[in-house]
């Protein structure tokens, strides 16, 4: 309960923030730059540098296996974990920034159950982690007493990788095979790439001599990962992931 409460306070402040921020910038025009053109930064001093840690809530896996016997997870759990990121940018309006980042998730643990009937199950268990490399824009909805709210999109590529990957079948039927805990079988590690996407909200906090803390909250969707051995097919589609981030940026041209 307790990761949800932050992650509603997090959506809680970026979406509350942004509503004013919105009818703000309605109802007054953004600042004119020269020869009358709205808000624009002189080219070359819009440059910055940004860092970010974070804490990764997974959504429970959309999982589908096939093998031999065609069996699927019926349970499935992927543990938090957290991230960590860093990148460059450019401001290009006093409304819009891009940049380009590469963010880590570390080695969550992941288990997998299949009931086989009667009795019968398979349970399977590794860690997955995550690495994407994303071009993320965002608008930025105004500014006060150094207070910036903002709203963004993302797009991009992840490395998803399954690893420490272990089977093991428990029989109760002679179909299965012999009673009990059969060997525990290891599947190679496998990197899987896909495109991955999110949306994200957030405040900039104004520190002064360039630097800003960014305090935000991300949905981000990393694709597939996949494992694959001689008769062993287990794939999780839709990899969903709910992150409260803590970022401080720093504009080099300040």
């Amino acid at each position: 309960m307790s990761t949800l409460k932050t992650l509603s306070c997090a959506a809680a402040i970026a979406i509350g923030l942004a509503v004013p921020a919105f009818g703000a910038d309605m109802l007054f025009p953004p600042p004119m730059g020269e020869g009358g053109r709205p808000g624009l930064v002189e080219l070359g001093t819009g440059w910055y540098l940004r860092g970010d840690i974070g804490y990764v809530d997974y959504a429970k896996p959309k999982e589908g296996r096939g093998s031999i016997i065609n069996d699927a997870f019926d349970q499935t759990t992927l543990k938090n974990t957290w991230s960590a990121g860093a990148g460059f940018g450019y401001k290009f309006l006093n409304m819009f920034r891009a940049d380009v980042t590469v963010d880590h998730r570390f080695a969550a643990a992941f288990e997998g159950i299949s009931a086989l009937g009667g009795g019968d199950r398979r349970r399977d268990c590794g860690k997955l982690d995550s690495t994407t490399g994303l071009v993320n824009a965002y608008v930025d909805l105004g500014t006060w007493y150094g207070v910036a709210p903002y709203v963004g999109a993302v797009v991009g590529i992840a490395m998803n990788h399954l690893q420490d990957y272990r089977t093991r079948l428990t029989c109760v039927t002679p179909a299965c095979g012999p009673i009990g805990d059969q060997p525990l079988a290891e599947v190679p590690a496998r990197r899987s790439y896909d495109l991955a996407w999110a949306v994200m909200g957030g405040i900039a906090v104004d520190l002064g001599v360039g630097f800003q803390v960014d305090v935000g909250y991300r949905y981000a969707n990393l694709g597939e990962a996949s494992l694959r051995d001689s008769d062993t097919t287990t794939r999780s589609n839709d990899i969903e992931s709910h992150e409260v981030r803590l970022g401080l940026r720093y504009m080099i041209d300040n």
